[in-house]
């Protein structure tokens, strides 16, 4: 990559694309946890269910108590739920090392494909590059942003909520 795209790196340095996507889901995990600890006026550090500790919950039923808070749109459940299959196709199918693994997985793949389609094609443009796995990075690194925006923004009507 070139210093021109390093903004796809700036969460993450990673090369590899497997690493990229495990190591921006674990900051989607930790921001999720935070959140979580948050609203349930939890030390989430120290949590039984939210921590580090071998009982806590896992990723996914993290991402599944997110899910089901009130306010969450369709598209945002549908965000984490996408992710969510990014992530674990990615983390524990070896054969899946390329966006195109994942998209020929089947139905999967060709419905994530086709909503990273819907919700970012028509914000990229790069005439220099026709390279499908480097537009898939880009479209990943914008799934992260707007999932960490949904879990910032969830934050803030709580405490919105809260004070009134």
């Amino acid at each position: 990559m070139t210093k021109k795209h390093s903004y796809i790196y700036k969460n993450s340095n990673a090369e590899n694309l497997r690493l990229y996507i495990i190591e921006l889901t674990l900051q989607i995990e930790k921001t999720t946890s935070q959140v979580l600890g948050d609203f349930l006026n939890i030390d989430w550090k120290n949590s039984n269910s939210l921590g580090h500790k071998s009982v806590a919950l896992s990723f996914n039923q993290k991402i599944q108590l997110i899910q089901d808070i009130k306010g969450l749109n369709k598209n945002d459940r549908k965000m984490f739920t996408d992710l969510m299959t990014i992530r674990n196709k990615f983390a524990h199918i070896d054969e899946i090392r390329t966006f195109k693994d994942f998209f020929n997985l089947g139905s999967n793949g060709t419905s994530v494909k086709k909503n990273l389609d819907n919700w970012y094609s028509k914000k990229y443009y790069n005439p220099e590059n026709n390279d499908e796995e480097f537009k898939y990075r880009v479209f990943f690194h914008w799934l992260f942003l707007d999932i960490m925006f949904i879990l910032i923004k969830k934050v803030g009507e709580h405490h919105k909520l809260e004070n009134e």
